[in-house]
Formats: C-alpha cells, sequence, structure tokens
C-alpha cells in the first residue's frame, strides 16, 4: 500500500510539473506569435514618419512589457521546480 501512495504521489508531482512547462511555454509561443501578427499588421498599414514611429514605439513597449510578465512567470515556475526538487534531494539523503 505504501509503495502505491509514493508512485501516486510521484505521478501527481511529475504531471504538475509537465502541465507546468506546457502552460509556460504555450504563453511563450502566444507571444512570439502575437508580437510576429503586431509587426505584420504595422507593416501592412503603409505610414510613413512620425506615425510610423509612434507605432513602433507602442510595438516595442508592448512587446517588451508582455515579454517581461511571461519570463516572470516562467521563472518563478522554475524557481518553484529547483526548490522542490532541492528539497526532494535533502530528504532521499536523511
Amino acid at each position: 500500500m505504501n509503495i502505491d501512495k509514493t508512485l501516486t504521489d510521484s505521478l501527481i508531482e511529475r504531471l504538475k510539473i509537465i502541465c507546468t512547462i506546457l502552460m509556460d511555454s504555450i504563453f511563450l509561443v502566444a507571444w512570439v506569435f502575437i508580437t510576429w501578427g503586431t509587426a505584420r499588421c504595422i507593416d501592412s498599414l503603409k505610414l510613413v514618419e512620425l506615425d510610423l514611429l509612434i507605432l513602433q514605439v507602442f510595438q516595442w513597449v508592448f512587446g517588451l512589457s508582455t515579454l517581461i510578465t511571461v519570463l516572470s512567470f516562467i521563472t518563478k515556475d522554475l524557481a518553484a521546480i529547483l526548490v522542490k526538487t532541492y528539497q526532494d534531494i535533502k530528504n532521499l539523503k536523511q
């Protein structure tokens, strides 16, 4: 019975890690496609001079701000996985 609980706990923990990595990857891919799509839309507008400059500045600000948000989630999730792994290794030594 103890082995079944250990295996179930291990499977649940691994599924949580896999889902976390999958969600982070989806967010990053979504960011890439949104940024690419935005650039394509801006290019199709055929703007010139000041209008183009203002729109490109907003594009860069939007792109960087959303990338920072996505990277902060990825960093937080990776740190949580590393801390959990360290605790598991520490518990194995005892």
